[in-house]
């Protein structure tokens, strides 16, 4: 996020429709979360990033998946916007980036709940949230 944008990434969601989310992937072995979070915004969207700090942890356990979701803010440091990639096998395509206002995000699917919380800067940030649903995902 920064001056009240959202950096979001279109990529196909459940049942092929198409939907809005963050830049984000998989930490690869011997790779800190820092490193992760850098590698992720370069390959996806070319922006060069230092993390900043924890937005939230929250976890997703369905479809015999265990997947936990640490959210960090990060602050641009070179690169340029662009139409990245998803290396990884069997990786969803990303089909468009973009920066949205955040009075936006609910007209790209974003849920309620979701929204309240990025509006109002995440006001329990670096907590653990549990379930994903707890904030709108």
């Amino acid at each position: 996020m920064r001056s009240n944008h959202s950096l979001e990434r279109t990529r196909p969601g459940r049942r092929d429709n198409l939907m809005e989310s963050w830049p984000g992937g998989t930490l690869e072995v011997n790779e800190t979360l820092e490193e992760c979070a850098i590698r992720e915004m370069k390959e996806e969207t070319g922006l060069e990033v230092g993390v900043d700090q924890l937005l939230y942890v929250c976890e997703r356990i369905a479809d015999n998946r265990h997947v936990v979701h640490l959210t960090f803010t990060v602050k641009r440091v070179g690169g340029n916007l662009r139409l990245g990639s998803e290396p990884e096998p069997g990786a969803n395509p990303i089909h468009n980036v973009k920066m949205v206002p955040l009075a936006l995000l609910p007209q790209y699917g974003f849920d309620r709940r979701f929204c309240e919380l990025v509006v109002a800067g995440f006001p329990e940030r670096g907590t653990y949230q549990r379930a994903v649903s707890n904030i709108g995902l």
